[in-house]
């Protein structure tokens, strides 16, 4: 098999539960930055293997990322108060099966990654609202910044 050809591996809910944990365990709050930036390159390896036409528009962008969470069982993610013009909205992440609450720096992570894969420029996504597992809530901007 070819090193780069893309493997489906599936993790566990509980060993990202876990991951999360020993991380916070050993950098205390600065866990939370570590996990978000484990997400992001996961984020962004998705958006590096996902099959994709050129010049997509955000609506389509945010349909991807939907798909994969819905694909890897990460919860259901839904955006709106979409600004195009401002390339920012709002995205609400609800019934993540992970049990961790430090796990949702995780998830942060990939939204922001898989964005910042598919535009080649900065993303912020910062949490606005967290009630974890069942509902969390954040805002998205992509900067005219590319990375």
């Amino acid at each position: 098999m070819d090193r780069q050809s893309l493997v489906d591996v599936r993790w566990l809910i509980k060993e990202w539960d876990e991951i999360s944990k020993s991380i916070y365990e050993v950098f205390g709050s600065g866990g939370a930055l570590v996990l978000r930036y484990m997400g992001e390159g996961v984020g962004r390896g998705y958006a590096e293997n996902i099959r994709r036409p050129a010049n997509l528009s955000l609506q389509k962008t945010l349909r991807f990322i939907q798909d994969y969470f819905k694909e890897r069982a990460l919860g259901e993610i839904v955006f709106s108060e979409i600004r195009v013009e401002e390339n920012s909205g709002k995205v609400v992440i609800q019934e993540t099966p992970l049990q961790n609450p430090y796990s949702r720096f995780i998830l942060y992570g990939i939204i922001s990654g898989f964005l910042r894969g598919v535009t080649g420029r900065r993303v912020s996504v910062r949490e606005v609202k967290s009630d974890f597992p069942d509902l969390m809530e954040a805002t998205f901007h992509i900067t005219e910044d590319e990375i």
